[in-house]
């Protein structure tokens, strides 16, 4: 049936009326969040979790062990104890010393096919010189 001539398609909001007056529903998360929020939990900064991972760091496994089985610690020191001790502790201390500190940067030095040192390609552009 083609379009009547005069008729409104397509617009049935009355002007100033919302077409979803509830408006769309907040996230899980958000609620989540302002409900601990309210109870007195905040975010941890990246200062506070560097922190933490450095002592981690530095505790002796009797002490590490008794962070595991305390409830009143944060999960995620429990966790990450937890993971020190076990067989892939080596792995676990690598990621927690690249996330507070770094990963350790790897120079490599680039040498023609005589093993002679390369020097950097230099690019100018609009009178600014550009290292490649």
């Amino acid at each position: 049936m083609p379009f009547q001539k005069g008729h409104n398609y397509g617009n049935t909001f009355k002007k100033g009326q919302s077409g979803n007056p509830k408006g769309q529903p907040k996230k899980v998360l958000s609620r989540v969040n302002e409900q601990l929020k309210e109870e007195g939990y905040s975010a941890a900064s990246a200062n506070n979790i560097v922190e933490a991972y450095s002592i981690l760091i530095n505790l002796d496994e009797g002490r590490i062990k008794s962070i595991i089985s305390d409830n009143s610690y944060p999960m995620l020191m429990r966790i990450v104890a937890k993971e020190m001790l076990s067989k892939n502790g080596a792995e676990m201390i690598e990621k927690i010393l690249d996330r507070a500190h770094g990963k350790a940067i790897q120079k490599q030095a680039q040498v023609n096919k005589d093993g002679e040192d390369v020097k950097p390609t230099v690019l100018v552009y609009n009178g600014q010189e550009i290292k490649l």
